[in-house]
């Protein structure tokens, strides 16, 4: 790898990604270019690229390797590319390699600078900028378009009545119909992108439900809980010590999201 004067590094799965994320490298320093920016760091400011292998979840699942930057008076930052699905994967160890050998052939020669975030010459700039534009101001009008629905189903839900024995089965979708359960188990996602859920012994009346983080630590297995339907949907688990509501949307959310994206558009 002592030859090595420039090297470009894409993304290898995914195909879609190549025109918005790459890392190159030459005699001046590291480049990194994302849609809406560009940052260089030359060599003299770079002390170490670092490999980083998240430990696998399971022994079925692969450790991803990444990158990282360690610079010599900021903080750690990890680079987009290059990565990889594997803990054997020579493609990705000859990239981290390559770019090694350009720092330690540049970094005793290369400008010390403190790195900066840049964002292209001033058209390319605007150019960034008029592509988020029109992106921002569609889901402005996304959102401001739920609004009467949201403000439809929001009424729907606060003027619901329970079910009786003489609504018709058209017409119970938009009542209420509450079913006793025993829950089996609980499943507490460890994260704010992970569900939540409730299991039901025997799968009745439903395998499992969707629930905040807090219902299924505060619920036991074991608990006989009453469920509310609405519109197919679990709305409220209700036990002898603790209760869930299913939170419903309003249209001043709607409407709060629809200023937001006006705003960032601005």
């Amino acid at each position: 790898m002592a030859d090595v004067w420039n090297l470009t590094c894409r993304p290898r799965w995914r195909r879609a990604l190549r025109p918005f994320v790459r890392v190159s490298a030459d005699a001046r320093g590291l480049h990194v270019r994302t849609l809406l920016r560009r940052q260089s760091v030359p060599w003299g400011d770079i002390a170490e690229l670092r490999v980083h292998q998240r430990p696998a979840r399971t022994c079925w699942t692969r450790t991803p390797r990444r990158v990282s930057l360690i610079p010599h008076c900021t903080r750690e930052r990890l680079l987009p590319l290059p990565r990889s699905r594997s803990s054997d994967d020579p493609a990705f160890d000859a990239e981290v390699e390559a770019l090694r050998a350009l720092h330690r052939r540049h970094a005793a020669t290369g400008p010390s600078k403190v790195s900066a975030v840049s964002y292209g010459t001033p058209r390319r700039g605007w150019a960034g900028v008029l592509v988020l534009c029109p992106v921002l101001l569609v889901l402005a009008a996304m959102a401001a378009g739920s609004v009467s629905g949201t403000a439809s189903d929001e009424r729907a839900w606060k003027s619901a009545t329970a079910c009786t024995a003489r609504t018709p089965a058209a017409e119970r979708r938009e009542c209420l119909t509450t079913t006793p359960a025993v829950i089996s188990r609980t499943e507490d996602g460890r994260s704010a992108r992970q569900p939540s859920w409730l299991y039901f012994t025997d799968g009745r009346p439903l395998v499992r439900a969707e629930v905040s983080r807090d219902a299924a630590l505060e619920f036991q297995a074991g608990d006989r809980v009453e469920l509310t339907f609405w519109r197919g949907q679990v709305m409220k688990v209700v036990g002898k010590s603790y209760a869930w509501h299913e939170n419903v949307a309003t249209a001043g959310t709607a409407a709060v999201f629809a200023a937001a994206f006006v705003l960032a558009a601005c």
